[in-house]
This record gives C-alpha cells, sequence and structure tokens, in this order.
C-alpha cells in the first residue's frame, strides 16, 4: 500500500501505566494501527480529582455563563427555568501529551471519559441542570488544559411576590 500524508497513523505506547502518543508505521509490522484520538485521551485519563501539587488540593475552574434565555417563569412554583451556554475551563496535568503529528494539537473526547468539575448551582430546584447534548465534546490540549462547553437548561428558585400580569418587572438570580 502507498504511503500518502493521509495514511498517517497514530499508536499508543503504554510504559508504566503512562500512555504516550507515539509514530506508528504500518509498514514496520504489517498492520494497521489505528487509534482516535479519544482513546488516546481515554488511555491518559483517571476519574480522580487533578490536584496533585496544587495548593490546598483545588483545581482553578475557569466558569462562565453565556443566558439564551428564559424559557419558563412558574410564579405558583417559585422557580425559573432558562437554557444558556456553561464553559468551563481547567488544567489537568495526567492529560498532557505531546504532539506526535503537527496536525494534532488538541484532542476531543466525551466528558464522561475524563475528569469533570462538579459544578452545583445554590439555588437549583431539585431537578437542577439538565444538559441539552449529550454528545458535547471537551477540547483537550497537549498541554493539559480543558476547554468545555455544554447547552443546559437550568431550573432555579425564583420567588414571585403576588401574580404577575404582561410586562411586569422580575429579577431572579442564577
Amino acid at each position: 500500500m502507498p504511503r500518502t500524508g493521509s495514511a498517517r497513523l497514530l499508536c499508543v505506547l503504554i510504559v508504566f501505566g503512562v500512555a504516550t502518543p507515539t509514530r506508528c508505521d504500518s509498514s514496520d509490522t504489517g498492520y494497521e494501527y489505528q487509534t482516535s484520538e479519544a482513546e488516546v485521551v481515554r488511555a491518559l485519563s483517571i476519574p480522580s480529582t487533578p490536584i496533585k501539587g496544587r495548593p490546598l488540593n483545588t483545581v482553578e475552574v475557569k466558569l462562565g455563563f453565556n443566558l439564551i434565555g428564559v424559557t419558563e417563569l412558574n410564579a405558583d412554583r417559585g422557580y425559573m427555568e432558562t437554557t444558556g451556554w456553561l464553559t468551563m475551563n481547567w488544567n489537568d496535568s495526567r492529560l498532557i501529551f505531546s504532539p506526535v503529528y503537527q496536525e494534532i494539537s488538541d484532542v476531543r473526547v466525551h466528558p464522561s471519559d475524563i475528569w469533570t468539575p462538579d459544578i452545583t448551582l445554590y439555588n437549583a430546584v431539585s431537578t437542577g441542570v439538565k444538559v441539552l447534548n449529550e454528545n458535547d465534546k471537551a477540547v483537550v490540549s497537549g498541554d493539559g488544559s480543558v476547554f468545555l462547553v455544554q447547552q443546559l437548561t437550568i431550573r432555579s428558585q425564583c420567588d414571585v411576590k403576588g401574580h404577575l400580569s404582561a410586562g411586569d418587572a422580575v429579577s431572579c438570580t442564577l
């Protein structure tokens, strides 16, 4: 089989329990190895918190929420339902990898395959937060930084006094 630029292969070399992306040429072994980027990160991931060497055993998470809209305001039950984009950035030194090919600077993996922050809204009602797209991917860069964006529906407490009329102003806090 002639070798082309698109026929590059990626293998995972596991040494002492640490996975390292390495070059692998199918002509050397007679086999074609196909390892997806997600499998590389899955091999690197550990389900525990990435706190090694951090002060006070903490992980710094940068968090943002971009409101798309209010989908429901229920005065009788005292809650507001909103939809928006939750963005999170953090660093996990266990996910550092050295790109073998210049084209691989980051990989995309399902959030369940790596450690993710447990973010809770302090005034969420019992049904809390619902992820709208279960296929969202986290982007893991070679330096171990992780970026995750998820579209969420959040149901939070909202104490609305009295009866609402069209055009009434209401203030609710997330």
